[in-house]
Formats: C-alpha cells, structure tokens, sequence
C-alpha cells in the first residue's frame, strides 16, 4: 500500500507559499509512488479574514488517514504565539510521525533556516556596497520567531558598522502583508522623510516590500534612485513591482526535499535521520537596492574555475533544470567555444526557450553570461554575437510568454465559465457535473466534496473521477477524510484538501487531485464552491420547507376527516347507552372509551404537543408485568436497559395484547440494533392503520424510534437500544455485537444474532475499530476502576458513542444511559467537581464535588485529585484568571452558571479557552447533562473564537427571550447560518438554540409564576410564547407537571 504523507500549511496561494507549492509538486512528480495531501488551514486562531476557519481541515492529520506529516510550523504563528505553535506541531507528534518545517521543536526532527544570516548580509551590503546608512526595517509579526531573528540581524549589522540606531526608523510589529501600515507609521506617525532622514529600507517579507514600493512610487520617489528597497523570501511578489526586489532567498525547495526524505524514512521505521537540519538563505542582488547584475565584487574574486562558478550558478537559481540548462549554454560559449552566427542559432534559439519555459529570469541569464567573461577573459563576444544572442533572448522571451499568456487565458475563460454555472445550480449533482466538465482544463484531475452533518458526521455530496460521477454517499466519522468507497480513487499523486467556508460558517471541506493547475486557481475555486454551497443549502431548505408544508397540509387535513369519522362512532355508542338508560356492557364501554382517549392522544400528537417522560428502564420490568397478565414469555434470561416512557409503553403493549386470543405468545429476542418482540397468534386485523389504536400505537413507537411489522401468524414490535451521545444511532448493519466482557461464557445464547466477545483490557487496544460493528454490549457489574477507562474511551469517540448500547445491570430512572453509567463509573475514573459559590442541584449527580470558597484555596487541592471541572456562580474575571495561572488548571473546563447573562460579559471571555455558559435552567436538560459527562470524558470544548458565538447568542436569547423571536433573528445576532448555529450550540451546550430558548422562557415564568399573582395567559405572553396552549405543553415537558402546580408544591 502506497504511503499517505501530509503537508500542513497555512496557505498554497500567497507570497512564500507559492514557491513551497511548486517545490511540493515537483517532489510528488520526481517520486510518484506517494499519496501526498497538502492540508492549506490557514495560521493557528488567526481572527482576521475568517482565516481560522481553515483550520477545521487540521483535525484529518491523524494516524487514521496518514502515514506522516510535514508542518510547516512557521506558517502557522501569527495569531498564534510561537510556543502554542510548538506545543501544537509537538502533540500531533505523539500520534504519527512529524516532520515540523522552520521550527526547532525538542524530539521532532525539524528543518530550519538560519533567517539571520541572510539579513545580516544583506545590510551588509547596502552599508559596504552601496554606501547606504541610513537604513529603515520593517518588523514582521511580534510571535514570530524568525521575524524577531530578520530584526535582530539589522539591528546587529548597524552596531557592528558603528552606526547609530533610530527607533523612529523602525516599525512597530506587523503582519507580513502589512507594507504599507508599516511605512505610513514611520513617514506619517514618525515624521521620518524618504531621501531627507533614510535612503534606504529592508523589509522582513516580498509581501511587504511590495506595498512599500508601490506606496513610494506613488508618493513621487524612485527605486532605487532615491530609495533602495530589499526584502525577504524571494517569493513571487519580487518580480510584481516595478522594480525587481533584492531580496534574502529561503531554501523551500531544500526544505521541501529534505523534509521527503525524513519522513519517508520515518514511515519506514528506519532509525537513522538525522535529529534537525538548518539551511543557508541567500542575498539575492536585484536593481531595487542599485545593483546593475545578481553578483557582487567579492563573489567575483572567490570564482577561480569553472567548479566554483558552477556552485555559484546553482546556489543562485532556484530551480535545477534552469540551472542545467544555463549551465549547457555556458559550457558551449565559454568552454566549447562555439560561435553564436545563423549556424549555430537554433541550438541557442532551443536551449533559451527551454530556459525561459522553466521560469528562468532574463536578467539572471545575462548576469551569468556577464560573469563567466568576467571569469574567463580569454573568451570574447563580437558584436555580432552579442546582438544575436540578445535577438534569440528576446524571442524566445515573446514566444514563452505567449504561450504562457494564451494558456493562463484559457483557463481563466474557463474558470469564469464554471464560476457562472455555479450561480445557477441548485444541487449537489449538478455540481458535480460542471466540476467533470471544467475541472480538466483548468489542470484538475479529480474532485470530491464533502459537507459536514449536524451530528458531526461527513458525507459525500458529490465528485468526478475521470468518466466517473459520484452523488451523495453514507455518512461516515468526522476523523476519517474519506469514505471507503473513495480508496481507490484517492491514491497516487497531490491531493489539495481545501476548507469549504463563507459567511462565518464550516461548511466542508473539497478534496482536489492536481494535474498541473495552479495554487491561486485552486483558491479562486475553493471561494465560488464555497459560496454556492450557501446557495445549494437554501435552495434546498426553500424546497424542504415548501414540500413539508404541502405534505403537512394535506396530511393534516386526511387526520382530522379520519379523526371525525372514527371519533363518531364511539360517542354515538356512549350517547345512545345513556339515552337508552339500559344496563350496558361494562367492558365494551371501557374499550369505547380507551379508543375516545386513544384518539385525543392522537390529536395532540398530530400538534406535536405529545411529550414523552422518557427515562432508563429495565426491559424485564416491562416483562414481568406482561406476564403477570398470564401471557406465555420466552425471552433471553437477561435483558438490557432501554430508554422508554414506561407508561406509555405499557399502553402500546396493552393495545397490542388487547388484539389477540387467550393463547397469544410473546417471543423477545434481542438483535444486534434493537430488540424484537413477537405477538403470534393474532385475530384478523387491517393493516391499513386507519384503526385509531393501531395508529397510536405507531406514534408512540416512532416517538421511541422504534416501529412494529405484520407477518402471517402475528406482529413484532421493535424497540432500539439506546446510545451514550443520546442521538440516532450509527446504521452499520450485519457488524454484529461487540460484548466486552473478562466472562464471555456467562453469557451464551443471549443473543440471536452474531457476537464477539473480547477483555476490557482488548477494548481499549481495539478502541478505534468499534465502528466497524452494529453494537456494543457489557455487563455494568463488571465495571471497575481499570475496566472503566473502557467507557471514557467510548464516550469521547465519535463512532462509539453513537452505536447502539446493550447495558445489562444498570439501575432505573436515569435520565439518559450516560447519566446512568456516570452512576456506576468508579469515583476514581470521574475526577472531581469545585465549586465557587452555589452548586446546581441538578449536577448533584456526580458525587465527586466540593466548594472552594477563596482562590488561595486551590492550592490546596491535592495533586492526586483530577479535576474534571470548576463551577463559578458568576463572569469573575479574576478568579478565571486565577484558576488558569495555576499550571495544574490550565486547560480544566469552566462553567459558568447564573440567570443572566449579558453580551459584555460573553464577549470578556472571547479568548479564554474551555470556559461554558448556561443559565441555571439549563442544567436540568438531559442534552445538557450528557454533555457535562462527555467532558468528564476528555471531550474538548469549542475553540475560544467559535464559542464566543454560543456565548454572544446565549447573551441575546436572555436579552429577547419575553420577545417573539425567531431561530434566524438569533443566528443573526451572531453573522451566522441557522444550521452553522445549531451545529456548534449542540457541540458546545449539548441542546438545540430553541429548546435553549424554551427551557430559559420557562426559568422567567416559572419565577412570574412564584413571585406574581398573574394568570397563566398573561405569564405565557410576558415570557414570548404565542398562546397559552403551547407555553403549557413547552412547562410540562421541561418541568414535569402542569405550569398551574407549581404555585402549590
């Protein structure tokens, strides 16, 4: 199997990038028994642009989808500090192996360059060469490390030329794209005048010297006449001015080349690499700081032989096959010795366009040809000569560029055509079309996109391959990059895997195989798909809604024409009893009744107003209760917990038996995602569910998410088990049952379906690969300290928390299968809760908790105590700060509960990392609790820059809360999506932006209720509802009784 290799950069589209982008490719084309994925997610927490959206796609660097990395850890400081940069690139280092590019980083081998030398040669020589002592610098960004190694090296080079430092000749730290901020501040703000108090300027990026000269030149001054200007990198911003930079070259090809072979060796397990390796930059000499050729005079005194200046050729081009090309041209004037006449013209004419095709400089190729005569004075040019070899330059100048201008039109025409085509789709399929058509030309081999799901799945929405189509695929775990299905298609060759984002919100992400297209034409495109995926996603909702609407319309008018005919003959049966004043059948009108009620039940549950009081029950309680009815039970002998209304099952199962004869049969098994209970013997029945029962029946069980089947000689009933997220379980089906358990044979023949059995101590080394099976099954009274690791490890995956859960053993009445395993977990395995002021009763669950009264008192928290959690009663500053001083606290989660919040205080925390807001009603909600146990488990919170956004919409929900607001006024509130809202409230709080909603609506009424005389009717309109009816139905299924009680308990 070719091994999978992973670029993790900043981005493939701007400044030095661009040339990492081509050293890349041609790495991938020299060795293409690789699959190398270029992971472009932008600087670490970078809050300008967006820009750390991109750095969702980070989270596929895992041993799941690649052999190795390579990070190009400078590219990703910015924001970020170089240290958070370190402990980043170090802990994807403890996963697979990393290569880390421009960072030294202890037990990484690492590939840097020495950025001082550079600089400080470059000062050199505009001090010695040109003259030049008035020299102004413009500072990179303050956390970047090889930024303060440029500045270093200027301010060392003044000192050592004894010239004096001006501060007011120095900018203040900026962003490598920030040129011209930076002159402006030392001409505007420091009243230091071009010619007047600086003749020269050295730049810590291209980037910015490119603003730099752009802004001179506008403002009247000449480069480099009255300004000389250099910078750094030598990257394509350079050639974009005026004037070509000088400029100090950064060895990425070298890097890029090395980095190849260090990981690659460390795929293959070889022990000797070497630890670090640290490059050479290189002073390149261009007219912006005044010099006529790319040599000075030193370096002509050093050249001795045709070695030397073979060396010095190649240390100054950065490309090997310009070098061989120029070096063949060289060889044939000045050691061949042949004659540049009409003869010879075509082998120039050839070598010159190849020359130029490979992007070789002009003024490159004649400062070379200037200095071999320099060199070699014995050769000497006729004028004849000299105007031909200048004649074929020029033309195969015109020609290369051309060709290179017709080919860029191309693509551009067609990059705009599929741009327009976009506008007007309005489905994954048609994407996925106009991609086969456009992409090929555009250099595009391959594409596939992929969007995220609510639930935190991926899933494949569409894609080409070759004269293959792909739509939309299953849903598959968020740390895979790729489904199965694609294993064959991604394979062999550069694959860009590009963050899919607009308007503040994740979409997806797109994977694209280069050809030979261009890194700015993959970003203009990464842009148009990213905005028409807005565009297909409401498009679709409009349709959704549309649809849904129509068919609720008309289903709702077939219920109530079915609902008047069936309801009709029962009160006619009741009324004409009574008028009768007969004795009557005591039993029958029993059942009439039931099936009137049967009917109302479903009326309310047409309005959605059917609330579950679902909790964890033991299965064999429901059982037991069908056999003390006399009902013959086979069933496995233990049968696991579910989640159920236990009342309202009871009335499914009752209307169930009520259908059948004395001899009826119960036969329960229990299937790898759900448990099966057969009724037989069953009368003739319709199955066109117009019986009012049987249509009750239904809605209860798929309120259960379960369903019920007819067969010949019965009906079955089906009933799920339950999952540790406490969302929809994960469909893989025939994977069988995956018990866990040090006692297998305990329990033989309780299943009917496939099983395999492995030791809690199997589990945790088999953790990764649970998804591969339909469920998981123990026994809790098994569970220990060691074993219950086996549950944290479960709870914090995607997969596992999401299969169905077999428990045998568990305790009743819980409110979730999470909070029922909380209770049998080992207190060791939990960690500890402290709390500052007063502690929520609902938390009172988890037993490990203590209050704190002061701050000093952390320290005397033991060092064997690990601290799960801080609670905090209000936005205390200082005591958070407090808190992440302490080194044993620093990334412990923080929650924050009180009853109002405002948007100053969510927006205080915006960069403090694991802090959580809720109001106190909150902590009541199942949602809720189960995510508090998901951080026990080791589940991290949303990153400061994206919880901020629950933050600041928790803070406009209690500012609006008693106003009729809407699901999109509170994603506006925050520049987001509904669904991007939705996605991240549910990850971060653990329940939906309106159930929030509700359950803090219900926090205001209840304390109307309790402290006002006011009606119901009027506390439902002073808390935002729309009518009484529905705030009475919202209190009873968060509170647990009607809203007219609480007054009296």
């Amino acid at each position: 199997m070719l091994k999978k290799t992973g670029y993790l950069v900043a981005n493939i589209h701007q400044g030095t990038a661009l040339r990492m982008w081509d050293a890349i490719n041609e790495d991938v084309r020299l060795h293409n028994d690789q699959t190398v994925f270029i992971f472009p997610g932008g600087r670490l927490n970078y809050k300008k642009a967006d820009e750390y959206l991109r750095n969702s796609i980070f989270q596929y660097a895992n041993e799941r989808n690649l052999d190795g990395a390579v990070v190009w850890s400078s590219s990703l400081a910015g924001e970020a500090t170089w240290k958070s940069v370190h402990d980043w690139t170090k802990k994807l280092s403890l996963s697979l192996p990393v290569v880390s590019l421009g960072i030294s980083i202890e037990g990484v081998p690492s590939i840097t360059f020495d950025a001082y030398s550079g600089v400080y040669r470059m000062v050199e020589h505009f001090i010695s060469f040109h003259g030049l002592k008035r020299i102004a610098f413009l500072r990179g960004p303050e956390k970047h490390d090889s930024a303060l190694e440029r500045y270093r090296a200027y301010i060392d080079a003044l000192k050592d030329y004894s010239i004096e430092i001006d501060n007011r000749l120095i900018s203040s730290p900026q962003p490598w794209s920030e040129g011209e901020t930076a002159i402006k501040e030392i001409v505007e703000t420091n009243h230091m005048m071009p010619k007047r108090d600086f003749d020269a300027v050295i730049t810590s990026s291209d980037l910015m010297a490119y603003t730099v000269e752009n802004y001179l030149e506008k403002n009247g001054y000449i480069i480099p006449d009255d300004i000389a200007i250099a910078g750094f990198n030598d990257s394509p911003e350079a050639f974009m001015g005026p004037t070509e930079l000088s400029t100090v070259r950064t060895p990425i090809k070298e890097m890029v080349e090395h980095s190849s072979v260090m990981i690659n060796r460390m795929e293959e397990r070889e022990k000797e690499f070497p630890s670090s390796i640290s490059l050479i930059t290189t002073p390149i000499f261009r007219r912006s700081c005044g010099c006529s050729d790319i040599y000075s005079t030193n370096e002509v005194e050093k050249i001795k032989s045709f070695k030397d200046y073979e060396e010095w050729l190649k240390i100054r081009i950065n490309d090997e096959k310009c070098a061989s090309i120029l070096l063949e041209i060289v060889n044939d004037l000045f050691v061949k010795r042949i004659v540049v006449n009409k003869e010879s013209r075509r082998h120039f004419e050839e070598l010159s366009w190849r020359y130029l095709k490979h992007g070789g400089e002009i003024k490159l190729f004649l400062s070379a040809i200037k200095l071999c005569g320099v060199v070699y004075k014995e050769r000497e040019f006729s004028s004849l000569e000299t105007y031909l070899l200048s004649e074929i330059l020029m033309e195969s100048e015109a020609r290369v560029s051309a060709t290179n201008n017709y080919k860029r039109r191309e693509r551009n025409t067609t990059h705009n055509a599929f741009a327009n085509k976009l506008l007007k789709v309005h489905s994954f399929e048609e994407m996925g079309e106009i991609m086969k058509k456009y992409f090929p030309p555009m250099g595009i081999e391959k594409a596939f996109i992929f969007t995220y799901k609510e639930n935190g799945s991926a899933v494949l929405q569409c894609g080409f391959s070759q004269d293959k189509l792909f739509t939309r695929g299953k849903e598959f775990s968020s740390s895979l990059l790729y489904p199965e299905e694609l294993e064959s298609e991604i394979e062999r060759g550069l694959f860009v895997v590009n963050p899919l984002f607009f308007d503040n919100e994740i979409e997806g992400y797109m994977i694209i195989k280069n050809n030979d297209s261009s890194a700015i034409m993959i970003e203009n495109i990464r842009t148009d798909v990213s905005a028409s995926l807005q565009a297909i996603s409401l498009y679709s909702l409009a349709c959704e809604k549309s649809q849904r609407a129509e068919e609720a319309e008309k289903k709702t008018s077939e219920f109530y024409a079915i609902l008047s005919e069936e309801l009709r003959e029962p009160l006619k049966y009741i009324k004409d009893l009574l008028l009768s004043k007969k004795d009557f059948d005591r039993e029958k009108m029993l059942s009439t009744i039931i099936k009137s009620e049967h009917l109302l039940q479903l009326s309310i549950a047409e309005k959605g107003g059917l609330v579950l009081e679902a909790k964890l029950h033991p299965l064999s309680k429901l059982i037991d209760k069908i056999r003390e009815k006399g009902i013959k039970v086979s069933s496995p002998s233990m049968l696991p917990s579910l989640v159920m209304d236990e009342q309202r099952m009871e009335d499914v199962l009752d209307s169930v038996i009520s259908y059948f004869s004395n001899e009826v049969e119960l036969m329960l098994r229990l299937e790898e995602a759900d448990v099966s209970l057969h009724f037989s013997s069953l009368r003739e029945l319709s199955q066109t569910m117009s019986n009012a029962t049987l249509q009750y029946v239904e809605k209860l069980l798929l309120l259960h998410g379960g369903n019920f089947s007819f067969d010949n000689d019965g009906l079955t009933i089906y009933l799920p088990y339950p999952t540790i997220s406490g969302e929809s379980s994960i469909e893989n089906k025939d994977g069988g049952v995956l018990f866990i358990t040090d006692n297998s044979s305990k329990y033989n023949n309780l299943f009917s379906c496939k099983v395999t059995y492995i030791c809690f101590e199997e589990a945790i080394q088999a953790i990764n690969s649970v998804g591969s099976y339909s469920s998981i099954s123990w026994d809790t009274s098994e569970i220990n300290k060691q074993n219950g690791i086996v549950i944290n490890l479960l709870r914090s995956h995607k997969d596992g928390s999401r299969l169905p859960f077999i428990s045998f053993g568990l305790k009743d009445d819980a409110i979730s299968l999470n909070a029922a395993l909380e209770g049998v977990l080992p207190s060791e395995g939990k960690g500890s809760i402290y709390s500052f002021g007063h502690f929520p009763s609902s938390l009172s669950i988890f037993k490990e908790f203590a209050s704190i009264e002061e701050v000093k008192d952390l320290k005397d928290i033991p060092d064997e105590a690990k601290s799960s959690l801080f609670v905090l009663s209000s936005v205390d500053n200082e005591k958070i700060e407090a808190i992440r001083k302490d080194r044993s606290f620093t990334k412990t989660p923080i929650l924050i509960v009180k009853d109002r919040f405002t948007k100053e205080e969510a927006e205080s925390l915006a960069s403090t990392p694991s802090v959580l807001l809720v109001n106190t009603s909150i902590t009541e909600a199942e949602g809720f609790i189960n995510r508090i146990v998901s951080i026990f488990a080791g589940e991290e919170l949303l990153p400061p820059l994206t919880s901020v956004l629950v933050k600041k919409a928790i803070a406009y929900i209690n500012d609006n809360a008693t106003n009729s607001i809407s699901r999109w006024q509170i994603a506006g509130s925050v520049n987001i999506s509904e669904d991007y809202l939705t996605r991240i409230f549910r990850k971060e709080i653990g329940i939906s932006p309106w159930d929030y909603l509700n359950r803090y609506r219900i926090q205001i009424a209840s304390r109307l209720l309790l402290e006002t005389g006011s009606s119901i009717s009027e506390i439902a309109s002073l808390t935002g509802f729309q009518d009484q009816a529905y705030f009475c139905r919202v209190f009873r299924k968060v509170k647990g009784f009607p809203p007219g009680n609480i007054r009296t308990r």
